[in-house]
């Protein structure tokens, strides 16, 4: 696969390489049995991750540490009595790899 920015090609690399080059960045999503007016206080001072919260019950994590960060957030979870419903874990698709380059790379222009 190529990935071509403006006429410009930025890579070339099979579909998996590019995902285990540039696709560190994993996505979380926790879903909260219940709504939790909190939520965003309990969750707002880990670090290394971007956390965007859709409700009182949908968690969206985006981290390179996904391990590290979903681990300190279950434990604050579980600390408060917070139960969860649903948690899943979604690699980065090719996609999210070329707007993430393009974006990247629109400061060379």
């Amino acid at each position: 696969i190529a990935i071509i920015d403006k006429g410009k090609i930025i890579t070339v690399d099979s579909p998996e390489a590019l995902k285990n080059k540039f696709g560190k960045e994993k996505t979380i999503k926790i879903h909260l049995l219940e709504k939790n007016p909190n939520i965003s206080d309990l969750l707002n001072g880990i670090s290394d991750c971007k956390i965007n919260f859709d409700s009182g019950t949908n968690i969206v994590i985006h981290s390179e540490q996904s391990e590290l960060v979903l681990l300190k957030v279950l434990k604050i979870l579980n600390d408060n009595n917070i139960e969860i419903e649903d948690l899943s874990a979604v690699p980065t698709n090719l996609e999210e790899i070329f707007l993430k380059m393009v974006r990247d790379n629109a400061s060379d222009y």
